[in-house]
């Protein structure tokens, strides 16, 4: 299993796979070992080390905010595997690197999709409220818990009210410039992520109505 998931030396990603995918793979073999206690902390090593330094540093990349985030939630996931604090912190640089680079006040918040426009779409921010909401859980300082949470519930609040949530319910896959819902494909993964994000900020602050909304 361990040569089967091993990572290419040419190109420093997981084999026929892109760069955010590669985070996915990695997320999997994290619950992998959980599951099976077959050990990939090499995997989880090497592939840090190799990669921390590309594009801008620390898993952030020059154009789209979602790559980051996948790679931020990847290394939480990580942390709570090994307890190397390396991890938790590069989880939290991406998140601030958001904070400064990707919300802004366009269509009346929420983070954008990249950084060469100002396309406001689903998934981007829901990986950002699930990002916030683990950070918040994460912490076990009440100011910086507090700080998360925050966040987590500006953008859902942002999210919920935004119009991309269609009338079947289904999450559209963003904002027209005139800031309307575009229409555009109900990706799964929208459909998916929004979920574990209201799982993980009812975690945080013990409203069961957070539940409630994702059961919706």
């Amino acid at each position: 299993a361990q040569k089967l998931f091993d990572i290419q030396n040419s190109d420093l990603l997981w084999q026929r796979a892109g760069w955010w995918n590669s985070a996915n793979i990695l997320e999997a073999l994290i619950d992998l070992n959980r599951l099976t206690h077959q050990n990939f902390s090499r995997c989880l090593k090497k592939t840090y080390a190799w990669n921390v330094n590309q594009y801008r540093r620390n898993f952030i990349t020059h154009h789209a905010f979602d790559d980051n985030e996948w790679w931020a939630l990847t290394w939480l996931k990580a942390y709570d595997l090994t307890g190397d604090k390396r991890y938790l912190k590069t989880a939290r640089g991406i998140f601030r690197d958001m904070i400064h680079r990707s919300w802004n006040t366009v269509c009346g918040g929420g983070v954008r999709w990249a950084a060469n426009g100002e396309y406001k779409n689903a998934i981007t921010n829901e990986l950002f409220m699930e990002l916030a909401a683990r950070l918040a859980l994460e912490s076990a300082d009440s100011a910086r818990k507090n700080y998360y949470l925050r966040w987590a519930l500006k953008d859902w609040a942002w999210l919920k009210n935004s119009g991309m949530i269609n009338s079947s319910l289904m999450i559209n896959d963003g904002l027209t410039n005139s800031c309307s819902n575009n229409n555009g494909t109900t990706w799964t993964y929208n459909q998916g992520v929004i979920l574990g994000a209201l799982k993980d900020i009812y975690l945080a602050t013990g409203d069961s109505s957070y539940l409630m909304q994702a059961k919706d």
